[in-house]
């Protein structure tokens, strides 16, 4: 049901110039709807970059992006609750350096430090 929501939101996918549709947004578009349908598709969104071939540039430069400029998926806090919740122990006790107040310094499509 998310997939057929997000799809829905895109529309009807038309990428061709001559159809009056402006690429630029709808590939900005589709490449926020690969972000939000979460890694294996932000994985699919990369492959698809490399297919300059059958997709239009614009399209294949926006989500180029997807493999490397990805948006953090957790707040330092978010990520240090999950620590201690897994490992049982405050996240002080185990890394030197590391407290609520870290941020992400990067983000990958399944992962992020």
């Amino acid at each position: 049901a998310r997939i057929a929501r997000i799809v829905a939101e895109l529309g009807v996918i038309q990428t061709r110039k001559w159809r009056n549709v402006d690429v630029a947004a709808r590939s900005v578009k589709m490449r926020r709807a690969f972000v939000r349908l979460g890694p294996a598709f932000v994985k699919i969104g990369q492959a698809l970059s490399t297919r300059r071939d059958v997709l239009p540039k614009e399209l294949c430069e926006e989500l180029a992006t997807l493999q490397d400029a990805m948006p953090p998926s957790l707040t330092g806090a978010e990520a240090m609750a999950i620590v201690e919740a897994e490992l049982g122990k405050p996240v002080a006790e185990l890394f030197d350096g590391l407290d609520a107040s870290s941020e992400p310094v990067a983000a990958a499509s399944l992962g992020q430090v």
